[in-house]
């Protein structure tokens, strides 16, 4: 988005993650928590979350501080990966859950739930999405991932039923 002209800021917890953005964008990025960041009211036009949602602790939170420094007219898009995806079904039905793509995030949604979290932090949704990750690798997870991906895209394409990788959603602040 800097390369088009915008203003960009971040927030970043990953010291790794945080240098690697000051040196890429400069002193735009905040190293913690969003809520101590201290950015004014109605400030953003536009905030992402993709695929930081599921490590935080408190979610909830983090959503209603983002809706305090979003302008009147301002969006909220977020990627989270979808608990429902088909592959986890099937580790499930086997037993297996040690191998499950979800166990090192702290929270975990479905299409249902991302819904219901947003709108409890003040937003109106204005679209929710299957949408797929990309996975570098040829090794047989990756190939069974990706098999599982496609499966799951086929589904969502012929029944509307989101049982593909990951869930985007569109929100915008509810005045």
């Amino acid at each position: 988005m800097k390369k088009r002209g915008w203003q960009v800021y971040g927030v970043e917890f990953s010291k790794n993650a945080y240098c690697h953005a000051q040196e890429r964008l400069g002193p735009v990025i905040f190293q913690g928590d969003i809520r101590d960041a201290q950015y004014g009211n109605n400030t953003f036009d536009i905030v992402t979350l993709w695929h930081t949602l599921e490590h935080l602790t408190t979610p909830l939170e983090t959503l209603r501080e983002i809706r305090r420094i979003l302008k009147p007219e301002g969006l909220l898009f977020i990627e989270v990966p979808n608990i429902n995806f088909l592959e986890n079904y099937f580790f499930r039905f086997f037993g297996i859950t040690k191998h499950l793509f979800f166990m090192e995030h702290l929270v975990h949604f479905s299409p249902k739930t991302l819904k219901n979290i947003v709108r409890k932090a003040g937003f109106i949704i204005k679209g929710v999405t299957s949408s797929d990750v990309t996975v570098a690798g040829k090794d047989y997870k990756t190939m069974i991932g990706v098999a599982f991906a496609y499966l799951g895209k086929s589904i969502y394409f012929l029944t509307g039923l989101n049982l593909v990788h990951g869930i985007r959603l569109v929100g915008a602040k509810e005045e």
